[in-house]
């Protein structure tokens, strides 16, 4: 091949850094959310794993928390508690903070 091509595993490895770059980077940026309450779009159907409902916020962040059906596609406050690599959970409305 040409002289200046990546060879794969260089390729491989420099993707995975940039995931894992990438993975820290929305780590620190969900942090900046425990114990903030947020607004979540709630999702018709609840998480696999979880059984929790899920949802996003106005700036799409995963939020998963337990509650009634009857939030399903409604607006709902949620208060960040603990998170996650692939998303965050709460509890339902405003912390007393």
């Amino acid at each position: 091949g040409m002289p200046d091509q990546v060879r794969p595993d260089v390729l491989k490895e420099r993707s995975g850094r940039i995931r894992s770059l990438g993975q820290e980077l929305r780590l620190g940026y969900y942090q900046k959310f425990k114990n903030r309450t947020v607004k979540v779009l709630v999702e018709t159907t609840r998480d696999r794993n979880s059984g929790m409902l899920r949802g996003l916020t106005a700036n799409y962040l995963p939020v998963q928390f337990d509650a009634d059906d009857s939030c399903q596609n409604t607006f709902i406050d949620v208060t960040i508690t603990e998170i996650y690599a692939t998303h965050l959970t709460g509890r339902l409305g405003h912390t007393n903070i």
